[in-house]
């Protein structure tokens, strides 16, 4: 009989839990097992659905309920799978590290939550003559089972399967009732602290599998590589005497092997196999019959190994262009349906994503199947975490006797959840590492899952992150580390350890990020020890909840009334939580494709060919010639270049004599076929390459137009034209009124700042930026950029002899009660067009934190919705992420440069703009020019209200348009969790020099043919 004391017993794993097996559905004939359809298996009863939910607050009064036949239970329907905070039951709570409970191993709270489950199906009268077992995939965090009211059996281990023997416990030919009591906590709850909402309940599938009295139990599929031969050995296991036979079928469903078991193994050869990899997923079937059973399981042919401290695949060495994944959907929490599962793998695949690291536990069955089908290497990482309970002081513990990790009493717990994820995987082509856990430290308990992993499967490479801290013991085959700095990787890469550096989380992708991918994979391609990394992570974890007012937002840590937790940390992945793609996706996708073309030191077009197994040539190669904003010459070309060599492209490229604002030759590297990822046609890599053009400028012509007047004022002074007037402010030290053909265009000053709202990777630094008044940290001194004056120590306005009107102004910019940062002189020279030049120079005064920004921001009145812009786009830019975007003539809006981050923050900004122009519907409005280029940035938020929302739906989006035009804003990078900001992306100059005019935007202003019509531009 079950007892609660099984909560707290970290030797009690289990109770009447079948030994773990490989996964597999059986199946009557090869027909059904061939169409892989679930359905059509004759002993298969998917119990998916809705289900009896009751919920107690504490486990004592479910055990009392459960014990008592009288007891007068009170039923909702619940959807299995599920997890019962997102239906209706408990609270949601998110923390990243601390446990959510006292730290206490391994005691649980008196008022733990159950669940009790229960649900009815008849069982066949056929069915009295075989095995029925009942499975659970996945449980959080234990449960105790009923059947007919009589205990069958206990297990832990939320997210690893477990199987029951109902047969001697079922009435067959009548409805029989299941019973689970789940419960929230157990002591395996303290090796399941990962970072994510904590759910409970029944959330993988649950079946039932009739089975005959003798049956295949397990097999292993072990594979021999020599000489052009493959020979596969595959150890079984049978429950009773039965006959063991197979077929091995080749990719293109040809008969490659047959066999006979003896009755614990069969040995099948191939000659001349087809290997898999994950960019050519080729699959033999194996089709398995056990007396009246048919298995059909998917083969690929692959070795893993590491030579001269490379991983190979095949021999081959290979990059890992990896993300870490959790199971995290919005409305389904930790459930994962077939749908979601397909829909991040496609997304992955366009993305050039390679690897995914199970962080942190196995995912479903189904979802390594799919990886060895679309083609994806896979970190096995096994369901273990003890975050909170790993540190003293902020530093992993390393043999010490006070954890469960170095602890006798826990060895078989640890031990067992590395048994169960081998088992359950070990005939997984795509599983190339075992992964021991996450941030658990690292003592005895680490060593005997490793021992026992070597012992079962050396067939891969066993990895475990934490070993780090240990010196990396030789327990583990590879070596590997969290957010190093990419020089510390650069040094990895030197080392002459002979395992490989794996970075299985790197680049934290937190909101408005990561800022750092392409100059960690500069160093990685230099050396074959640096096999790559997971990018921290694919999706952002929330829960689809309203604000107090109704709105729908995406709730995260503290949106719950939860008294503990971690804010929106957990919205730290390249997709949105509805699988969006952000800005971030495709900084990945363009670090991570496998190719790229340049200039060799000759001026000849080269191609690089990252991939690791393919060539070029089995791709089209598109080349077009774009000039200022037009596709003047295209092309269709092959480049046969092999995996890991660069050569030259055969293109005869056209000369281009001149243009307005610059000519690059565009490329794109496209799919031949249709592939299950992508369509024909689509680009899985490409870029532009600046042309050696020259830019002409036309020779300025001015209309003649009426002369300037000046008036001084005591507030400033009012320039005066033909259509226009500006007014200069003494008082804001900058334009307060720009007036053209009638139209106020200013709803505020135009102002110098450096203030930008603060990205989720600006979250540390912007505590030595920005002022925050009471939640100042005690003993710290921030840079108050947030509270930036500027004060004009000098002013005139002179009329020039061209009829120019001169304004110069002397001044500094300071944040109140500090001194002033930055000293300068700006100089405005309006033209009798109504056009004005603004020349700005500075320099830096004071030693303090770099700045996030430089420039001017406009505020301009409703209207001006059309943005069109020569820049980086069309997505969002920033100097450290860039490598996704194009400079090319853009037109958008406004409203669409918003970029719905969970967590609002900064966003839009667009680099190497030559150009931009922000007008009505008729075409009107207001133009930014620059000799050079500047960064820009168009939005309908207001930054400083940016910064306190606290949700994306929450946002207000005024009419108004603030614009920004920046000399350069800093770089993003990824210090939410990774390293500071690398200093080539900070905005630390000590003299700062940059110039723009503002003009009236119309069709003739941005057209190359007149670019030059611009007095400041000649």
């Amino acid at each position: 009989m079950f007892q609660l004391t099984y909560l707290e017993d970290p030797a009690r794993l289990q109770e009447n839990r079948l030994p773990a097996r490989c996964w597999y559905i059986p199946f009557a004939d090869e027909a059904a097992a061939a169409a892989g359809d679930k359905a059509r298996a004759a002993g298969y009863r998917l119990l998916n659905g809705l289900w009896r939910f009751s919920y107690f607050d504490a486990a004592p009064a479910a055990l009392e309920a459960l014990e008592d036949p009288a007891h007068p239970w009170q039923w909702d329907s619940l959807p299995v799978p599920g997890c019962w905070q997102t239906q209706g039951y408990g609270s949601h709570l998110y923390t990243n590290i601390n446990y959510p409970f006292p730290n206490d191993p391994p005691h649980v709270p008196d008022r733990n939550p159950c669940g009790v489950y229960e649900r009815d199906f008849y069982a066949a009268a056929e069915w009295a003559d075989r095995r029925v077992f009942l499975r659970f995939e996945g449980v959080d965090s234990a449960f105790a089972l009923y059947v007919n009211g009589v205990y069958a059996g206990y297990s832990q281990g939320a997210h690893l399967p477990a199987e029951f023997d109902l047969t001697e416990l079922l009435r067959f030919g009548a409805e029989n009732t299941l019973r689970a009591a789940v419960f929230q906590w157990c002591d395996g709850s303290y090796l399941e602290d990962q970072d994510q909402f904590r759910m409970s309940g029944i959330f993988r599938d649950v079946y039932l599998l009739a089975r005959p009295r003798a049956y295949l139990w397990d097999y292993f599929i072990r594979q021999s590589h020599r000489s052009g031969r493959v020979e596969l050995k595959l150890e079984y296991e049978t429950r009773g005497a039965v006959p063991v036979s197979a077929a091995l079928l080749d990719p293109a469903g040809q008969l490659a092997a047959r066999a006979d078991g003896d009755g614990a193994a069969l040995t099948l050869t191939v000659d001349r196999p087809v290997l898999w990899n994950a960019e050519h997923p080729a699959l033999y079937t194996l089709v398995l019959r056990a007396g009246e059973e048919v298995i059909r399981e998917d083969v690929g042919l692959r070795t893993v190994t590491v030579e001269n401290r490379a991983l190979c695949i095949n021999g081959v060495p290979v990059k890992l262009r990896g993300v870490n994944r959790h199971d995290t959907h919005p409305r389904l929490g930790h459930c994962a349906t077939m749908e979601t599962m397909v829909r991040d793998l496609l997304l992955m695949k366009r993305a050039n994503i390679n690897t995914i690291r199970t962080s942190h536990y196995p995912n479903p069955p189904e979802f390594l199947q799919l990886c060895d089908r679309y083609g994806f290497y896979v970190v096995d990482e096994t369901d273990l975490e003890m975050h909170g309970g790993a540190q003293f002081d902020g530093v992993y513990a390393i043999r010490d006797d006070r954890l469960p990790n170095h602890q006798d009493a826990w060895t078989a717990a640890f031990v067992e959840r590395a048994q169960r994820m081998v088992e359950r995987d070990k005939n997984r082509p795509s599983v190339i590492f075992w992964s021991l856990g996450n941030e658990s430290g690292f003592g005895k308990n680490h060593e005997a899952m490793a021992d026992w992993i070597h012992s079962r499967d050396r067939s891969r490479l066993v990895h475990y992150e934490n070993a780090i801290h240990a010196g990396h013991p030789a327990c583990v085959d590879v070596c590997s580390a969290m957010y190093p700095t990419v020089e510390q990787v650069r040094q990895e890469g030197e080392r002459d350890d002979p395992r490989p550096y794996f970075l299985c989380e790197y680049s934290h992708a937190m909101g408005n990020g990561p800022g750092d991918a392409a100059d960690y994979w500069a160093v990685i391609r230099q050396s074959p020890r640096l096999i790559g990394g997971c990018i921290w992570e694919w999706a952002d974890h929330a829960v689809e909840t309203t604000a107090p007012d109704g709105t729908p937002v995406y709730g995260y840590g503290g949106d719950f009334g939860e008294p503990m937790h971690d804010g929106n940390f957990c919205m730290d992945g390249l997709v949105f939580p509805d699988r969006t793609p952000s800005p971030g996706y495709f900084e990945v996708r363009a670090v991570y494709q496998g190719a790229d073309l340049r200039w060799d030191p000759l001026g000849r077009l080269t191609a690089e060919n990252r991939f690791d197994f393919t060539d070029l040539a089995d791709y089209d190669l598109e080349l077009k010639v774009r000039r200022d904003g037009e596709t003047i010459w295209r092309t269709v070309c092959q480049a046969a270049v092999p995996p890991h060599q660069t050569a030259p492209v055969a293109a005869e490229l056209p000369r281009v004599d001149a243009c307005a604002w610059g000519t690059y030759l565009h490329w794109a590297l496209r799919t031949r076929t249709d592939t299950p990822w992508a369509a024909a046609g689509e680009a899985v890599a490409e870029g532009q390459l600046p042309m050696a053009v020259p830019q002409v400028r036309l020779p300025a012509s001015q209309p003649v137009c009426r002369p300037l007047t000046v008036e001084a004022r005591p507030t400033g002074w009012q320039i005066t034209g033909e259509d226009f007037s500006y007014h200069f402010s003494r008082t804001d030290g900058g334009f307060d009124s720009l007036v053209r053909a009638g139209r106020e265009l200013l709803d505020a000053p135009m102002k110098l700042d450096v203030y930008r709202a603060p990205t989720d990777n600006d979250r540390n630094i912007r505590l030595d930026w920005y002022c925050y008044g009471s939640l100042e940290i005690p003993g710290h001194s921030s840079a108050h950029y947030n509270l930036v004056e500027t004060k004009t120590y000098e002013a005139s306005c002179t009329l020039l002899p061209d009829g120019r009107a001169e304004l110069a102004q002397k001044g500094v910019l300071a944040p109140v009660a500090r001194r002033p940062i930055l000293a300068f002189r700006c100089v405005y020279r309006i033209h009798p067009s109504g056009e004005l030049q603004v020349d700005f120079s500075g320099t830096r005064l004071e030693e303090g934190p770099y700045l996030p920004r430089l420039g001017f921001t406009l505020v301009l009145r409703p209207g001006l919705e059309q943005l069109e812009y020569y820049g980086r786009g069309p997505r969002e830019s920033y100097r450290d992420m860039q490598h996704h975007g194009m400079v090319d003539r853009y037109r958008t809006t406004v409203s669409a440069e918003y970029v719905p981050y969970p967590k609002p923050q900064e966003h839009g900004n667009h680099t190497d703009v030559q150009w931009a122009a922000l007008t009505d519907d008729r075409g009107a409005g207001l133009l930014v020019r620059t000799p050079g280029s500047i960064e820009l940035a168009a939005s309908h938020c207001d930054p400083r209200k940016l910064e306190t929302a606290q949700h994306s739906g929450l946002v207000e989006h005024d009419a108004r348009t603030w614009l920004r035009i920046d000399y350069k804003v800093s770089g993003i990078g990824s210090n939410s969790c990774g390293p500071e900001l690398a200093p080539a992306y900070r905005l630390e100059e000590r003299e700062i020099a940059y110039g723009f005019t503002l003009l009236p935007a119309d069709r003739a202003a941005i057209d190359p043919a007149h670019w030059a019509a611009c007095a400041s531009l000649t």
